[in-house]
């Protein structure tokens, strides 16, 4: 009987300690499982409801500006697409030649029209040399037309300062010359 007794008393000590192991690890099972469903039904109650918008939809495979409600600024693939078709029916070269090509063929007629009389009168107002007009230059066709060369003999300007009575100069930066 005492080797039966202490054997008994061995298993009913493994039985319970078993039995007390098997049930905390169902309970906590059970307890994971009903976790995880509530987890991976909405995440908002676990981690807050700004981090579980992006954990939802990573969880739920849905695209993250979807989720975020961002479609029409992150569309712009198809914006773009929409440019370029409407780039597409542009013709340039007329674009071109209409508004930029014809007003510089009107002005370099105009400036073929100059005539002898024509860079009289213009002379007349820039050779006044008076207080309400302070010029005193005159010019010449080859001036008019290529203006950026008209003064790059002179030191001074062909007007007269208001500020100090006398002509400005044409200061020069560093080894510049008068043609540049």
């Amino acid at each position: 009987i005492n080797v039966a007794g202490i054997l008994c008393a061995i298993l009913a000590s493994i039985s319970f300690v078993l039995g007390s192991v098997s049930l905390g690890a169902a309970v906590l099972w059970s307890d994971g499982c009903h976790l995880v469903d509530i987890i991976t039904s909405d995440f908002e109650p676990i981690i807050g409801s700004k981090a579980a918008m992006v954990a939802n939809a990573i969880w739920n495979d849905t695209n993250l500006a979807v989720a975020f409600n961002m479609t029409d600024q992150l569309d712009w693939q198809s914006k773009f697409e929409e440019g370029l078709a409407v780039i597409d029916d542009v013709n340039v070269t007329d674009i071109f030649a209409n508004q930029v090509l014809s007003p510089l063929d009107r002005i370099q007629e105009g400036i073929n029209m100059i005539t002898a009389t024509g860079l009289g009168l213009i002379n007349q107002g820039t050779t006044i040399n008076n207080e309400v007009c302070p010029f005193d230059d005159e010019y010449t066709k080859v001036d008019i037309m290529e203006p950026w060369l008209a003064n790059t003999d002179k030191v001074s300007t062909p007007w007269i300062m208001k500020t100090t009575g006398t002509h400005a100069d044409y200061s020069r930066i560093g080894d510049e010359s008068g043609s540049e």
